[in-house]
């Protein structure tokens, strides 16, 4: 039987993260995790095997990019949080409030992006009955 260890803020320097480097001072390993700890915050989950073999599991939850160039944000953005919430499915979204954040952004449509577990999902600005639809069939 395999136990799963959930790596935390609180446990990651003891934790073996790496598939291909065994050592922990090592630069590589390092700075993933110094990511891992920037990430938890954004409900980033990390998983592993407690096995010989390398068994990880890493994902992000719904984070949302969006900004007030469309007036439909304002109403929609807040709707499908509160679902998500709701079916307790991790939900982050993040104005762009500067154009260095837009410039920034992790997608080229800085006025509404959808991502889950790191995938880039739709631009379009889902209504909540959309948006409840395309989590039943994500989830």
């Amino acid at each position: 039987m395999v136990n799963i260890v959930t790596v935390t803020k609180d446990n990651l320097e003891q934790e073996h993260i790496c598939c291909a480097i065994a050592k922990n001072d090592d630069l590589q390993v390092r700075a993933k995790k110094s990511w891992l700890a920037e990430r938890f915050e954004d409900g980033l989950v990390f998983m592993k095997g407690d096995v010989r073999g390398k068994c990880f599991i890493e994902y992000i939850p719904a984070v949302l990019y969006y900004s007030h160039q469309c007036p439909f944000t304002a109403k929609y953005v807040p709707l499908i949080e509160g679902i998500a919430h709701s079916r307790n499915t991790p939900f982050k979204s993040i104005r762009f409030e500067t154009t260095e954040q837009a410039q920034n952004a992790p997608a080229p449509f800085t006025t509404y992006s959808l991502f889950y577990n790191g995938e880039f999902i739709t631009n379009e600005i889902l209504s909540d009955k959309k948006f409840e639809k395309m989590l039943i069939n994500l989830l």
